[in-house]
C-alpha cells in the first residue's frame, strides 16, 4: 500500500527548498534585495559546527541562534519526542532514494537485498562515520570529510556551482539506489546515526500487537527493510515512514501501531504534530538574539589593511581599502571554505559594509563557521586602521 501522504509532504519540503535555494541565487546576483533563506540556512550540520566553535576557538562569544543551528535543534528535538521525522518525510536526500528505487521499480532492474543479519552489519558503519566526524570536528580538518557530503552537493547542484567530490558520493547514491532501499540513510549518513541514537531513548515507539502473527506483511513497503526487537518494536533504524501502521493487515488483526510515552497515537494526528514541532523550532528559535553591535567605518584611517580569520575550511584573509572614510574595496586573498556558503557569507559582508559604511558584528546566518570566520577576518584588518589611527 502506497502512503500517498508521504509523497506529497516530501514532494512539498523538496518544493520549498528549490524555491529557497532559486530566491537566494537571485539575491546573490543582486535581482532582489532581501535573502529568505541562504543555502547555510539548510544545512543541518549547523547546529555541530557552532558547538565546534564554542568548545574551541578562542574568545567566543554567543550572539544568537542561526537558521542552520535552529534547523539541527529542531532535527534534534523531534527525533527525540517523534522518532526519525525528519529522515522520513522531510530530508531531501531521503525523498531522493525513494523515488529512485520506485523509479528502478518501473525500469524493472531487480532488487539488492539487505536484510535481517547482513544488514545489522552494514548499519554499523554510518555510526562509525558519526564518531569520526565528532573526533575531526575537535582536531581539525573536518572541511576534508565535508567535501565527499552529499547534503553540501545536493544544494549546490541546484545552486548551479558547479561539480565538487560531493557530487560524485550524490550520483553514486542515486546510482546504488535505483536497486538498494535507501543505501546511504541505512549505511552511512552520520545524521541518520545521531538520530538513531535519539531515537533509541525517544518517546515514540511503532509495535506490532500482541496478537500479530509476525508475518512481515506490514513491512513489505518499508523502505529500510526495518528489523523487529524481542519487544516487538521497529528498531531505531525505522524512519517514521509510516507504511507499516497503514498497511491494512492480510489476517484482519491490528498490526503495527504508534505509540507516544505507550499511547496509541492515530497516524494523521502524529504527522501534524511532528511537523508543527520541526517547523515552529526551526523559525521561532533563530528570534533568539544578543544586542547586534556594530563599527562605524568612518573612525578609520584611509588606507588599506589585510586581516585574517579562521573558518571552516581553514585561514581566511581579506584585503579591504578605506578612502575618504568609506569602504571602496573588499577583496579575498585566501580561502578554502565551501563555495556555496562562502559566497552568501561575503555577499552579506560586503553588500552590507559597503551600503551602510559599518561592520554588523553578530553571525551570518545559515554560514555559521564560514560567516565567522570572514568576520574576524574583517575585523582584524579594522582594528588595523583604528590602531593606526
Amino acid at each position: 500500500m502506497k502512503n500517498k501522504g508521504r509523497t506529497v509532504v516530501q514532494g512539498a519540503f523538496m518544493a520549498l527548498i528549490a524555491i529557497a535555494i532559486l530566491l537566494n541565487h537571485l539575491y546573490l546576483k543582486d535581482l532582489i534585495h532581501r535573502n529568505l533563506f541562504s543555502i547555510g540556512d539548510l544545512n543541518p550540520y549547523g547546529g555541530f559546527s557552532a558547538l565546534k566553535m564554542a568548545g574551541t576557538e578562542i574568545g567566543y562569544r554567543f550572539r544568537g541562534i542561526t537558521r542552520a543551528m535552529a534547523l539541527t535543534i529542531a532535527i534534534t528535538v523531534t527525533a527525540l519526542f517523534m522518532g526519525r521525522f525528519f529522515c522520513g518525510f522531510i530530508c531531501p536526500i531521503g525523498a531522493l532514494q525513494d523515488w529512485l528505487f520506485a523509479f528502478g521499480r518501473k525500469l524493472k532492474f531487480s532488487v539488492w537485498k539487505i536484510e535481517g543479519k547482513k544488514a545489522l552489519y552494514f548499519e554499523k558503519i554510518k555510526y562509525f562515520f558519526l564518531l569520526c566526524l565528532l573526533v575531526l570536528s575537535l582536531v581539525g580538518g573536518i572541511q576534508y570529510i565535508a567535501a565527499f557530503s552529499p547534503y553540501t552537493a545536493f544544494l549546490n547542484v541546484l545552486s548551479g556551482l558547479g561539480f565538487t567530490l560531493g557530487v560524485t558520493t550524490l550520483a553514486l547514491i542515486g546510482l546504488f539506489s535505483l536497486f538498494v532501499k535507501r543505501p546511504f540513510c541505512r549505511f552511512l549518513c552520520p545524521l541518520g546515526a545521531y538520530q538513531g541514537l535519539l531515537a533509541a531513548v525517544g518517546l515514540t515507539r511503532i509495535k506490532r500487537e500482541v496478537d500479530c502473527g509476525a508475518c512481515r506483511h506490514c513491512l513489505s513497503n518499508c523502505p529500510v527493510d526495518i528489523v523487529v526487537t524481542e519487544d516487538r518494536s521497529l528498531s531505531p533504524e525505522c524512519v517514521q515512514c509510516l507504511n507499516c501502521v497503514k498497511a491494512p493487515c492480510i489476517r484482519k488483526k491490528e498490526g503495527y501501531q504508534l505509540f507516544i510515552l505507550g499511547k496509541k497515537v492515530n497516524p494523521k494526528k502524529y504527522r501534524v504534530i511532528a511537523m508543527v514541532l520541526f517547523i515552529s523550532l526551526y523559525l521561532l528559535l533563530p528570534l533568539i538574539q544578543s544586542p547586534q553591535e556594530s563599527i562605524a567605518l568612518e573612525a578609520i584611517q584611509d588606507g588599506v589593511y589585510i586581516g585574517e580569520g579562521t573558518g571552516y575550511g581553514g585561514i581566511i584573509q581579506v584585503r579591504i581599502q578605506i578612502e575618504d572614510g568609506h569602504v571602496k574595496t573588499i577583496e579575498v586573498l585566501q580561502q578554502n571554505e565551501t563555495p556555496v556558503y562562502f559566497e552568501n557569507a561575503f555577499h552579506a559582508f560586503s553588500k552590507q559594509m559597503i551600503e551602510e559604511n559599518r561592520l554588523k558584528i553578530d553571525s551570518v546566518s545559515g554560514a555559521t563557521a564560514t560567516g565567522r570566520g570572514l568576520q574576524n577576518a574583517v575585523l582584524d584588518a579594522i582594528r588595523q586602521g583604528m590602531t593606526d589611527h
